[in-house]
């Protein structure tokens, strides 16, 4: 026996198989059961089909372009392009709804028998045209019947005149029932604010004639001077300090109207703006500069008060505007 021979024989005895385990007696089949799995095709077959493949493939050389367009798949098969072939993709849902509503409204009056024919030699009119035209006249007219119903009714209203007249003026000369209280609050508000500005104006007077004020004072036996606390020096070596009652005295410097406080009859320091020595008793409050635009008033501006002589200044023009 060949070696084929050997393989074939065993392959025809595995690929042959008895009922399966369970499957029962099988009635009226003697011969074997073969196996479901595909069998070696022969060598006849595979030549076979080799050679319908080789013929289909001379067919499909052979066929044509229009035959290989009209058998090749194609996307969109169904349809079909109308017109020029363009098809405009950014029309929006509006836009489609509107050529949808126009096609709706032709289709109807297509259905009603179309519009009526306009006929030129027609000079009547329709009657919405004659609606329009009287509409428009009566509104033209309405200016000129209004002056004629004011020129009517003027007699009547000459009439209530009087009456009329007599009822606004109770009207207007109607009062509140609670205006006596709104009055009160009035008068009240006006009370507290002038006598705000009472109080300050005597506060200010009162300040102003004020020149020394009763105050404390601190004297240093070892270092010799009086001031209105003691030194940390004095406090840290513990110096002998002695309370004192006495005044607080303001000056002015007569140079510069620097103002000051001192302890003494008059300052023992110099004027720390101008270095000056002439101190003059000063009020406790500044006197306010109040400054008259009319006491120098010259409506020519700076003037000379005799060709080439002096230039007078400090005088404006009365325009509000300050000197400096």
């Amino acid at each position: 026996m060949s070696l084929s021979d050997y393989y074939k024989s065993e392959a025809d005895s595995l690929m042959t198989n008895k009922a399966p385990l369970g499957a029962g007696a099988m009635k009226g089949n003697t011969g074997l059961l073969h196996s479901p799995t595909a069998q070696r095709l022969t060598d006849t077959q595979r030549l076979s089909n080799l050679t319908n493949v080789n013929k289909n493939n001379d067919k499909l050389q052979n066929q044509s372009l229009a035959e290989k367009v009209a058998n090749s798949p194609t996307l969109g098969k169904g349809f079909r392009l109308k017109g020029s072939g363009f098809v405009d993709l950014s029309m929006s849902y509006s836009q489609r709804n509107a050529e949808k509503t126009k096609l709706n409204a032709i289709r109807l009056i297509q259905q009603k028998g179309g519009l009526e024919k306009h006929d030129p030699m027609n000079t009547k009119g329709t009657e919405t045209g004659k609606k329009r035209a009287l509409d428009m006249l009566n509104n033209s007219t309405s200016d000129e019947n209004e002056s004629k119903r004011t020129k009517a009714n003027e007699e009547e209203y000459k009439k209530l005149k009087p009456i009329m007249s007599e009822r606004f003026k109770k009207i207007l000369e109607a009062t509140s029932a609670h205006g006596n209280l709104i009055k009160q609050h009035e008068d009240d508000e006006q009370e507290k604010y002038f006598n705000k500005l009472e109080k300050k104006e005597a506060m200010e007077e009162k300040m102003l004639n004020t020149f020394k004020l009763a105050c404390k004072a601190v004297r240093c036996a070892k270092c010799k001077y009086t001031a209105f606390s003691a030194a940390q020096i004095c406090k840290d070596e513990r110096h002998p300090l002695k309370v004192l009652d006495t005044f607080k005295r303001f000056f002015k410097c007569a140079d510069c109207n620097n103002r000051t406080v001192s302890l003494e009859i008059l300052p023992l320091r110099s004027c720390s703006n101008c270095s000056g020595s002439r101190w003059v008793k000063a009020p406790m409050l500044r006197e306010k500069k109040v400054t008259s635009l009319s006491a120098g008033l010259s409506i020519r501006g700076e003037e000379e008060s005799y060709i080439g002589g002096q230039v007078t200044a400090g005088k404006n023009i009365d325009l509000l505007v300050p000197d400096s």
